[in-house]
């Protein structure tokens, strides 16, 4: 499926087709090690992992990436 995409501003670009968070997780996953293995520092990613891991195991793998904010707000994150 393509997106379809719109510009709110010039700076903003808005996909319309909503990224389940589980493709988010992969990806990141993906970023790190390929971070790795390319000698690059993945310190960020590698940070961010673990909270896209407990955001999936709340069970929020099919909702947009933003329901990351509600394994922030649960306390689950920490």
């Amino acid at each position: 499926m393509k997106p379809s995409i719109r510009v709110r501003s010039s700076r903003q670009v808005v996909s319309e087709t909503p990224k389940a968070l589980k493709t988010s997780a992969d990806s990141v996953e993906r970023l790190v090690q390929q971070a790795w293995e390319a000698g690059v520092n993945a310190e960020f990613p590698a940070n961010a992992l673990p909270l896209f891991a407990k955001a999936v195991e709340a069970g929020y793998e099919n909702e947009e990436v933003s329901a990351i904010i509600k394994v922030l707000r649960s306390g689950l994150a920490g």
